[in-house]
């Protein structure tokens, strides 16, 4: 399953306060908070691009794979390379 890293990233990148930093570029606190704790079923696009562009980075920067039960990818994959 295709899930965002945006807490490692900003771990990475010495920020200290990750809510208030998406806050910051608009999201609510609500989705902040369920971002970063990887309990969210979508995000939306702008907020993304506001992300992708504050953090100087791409969305496959961003975005990772995890297998999970329903969902194991074949070995060759081209999204095995997002773990």
């Amino acid at each position: 399953m295709l899930h965002l890293n945006i807490k490692s990233i900003l771990r990475e990148k010495g920020f200290g306060k990750p809510v208030q930093f998406l806050v910051k570029l608009g999201l609510t606190r609500f989705m902040a908070d369920k971002l970063l704790h990887d309990n969210y079923e979508f995000i939306n696009i702008h907020h993304l691009t506001k992300i992708c562009k504050a953090l100087d980075c791409t969305p496959n920067d961003i975005l990772a794979w995890k297998d999970d039960a329903h969902d194991v990818l074949p070995e060759g994959h081209r999204l095995n390379g997002l773990r």
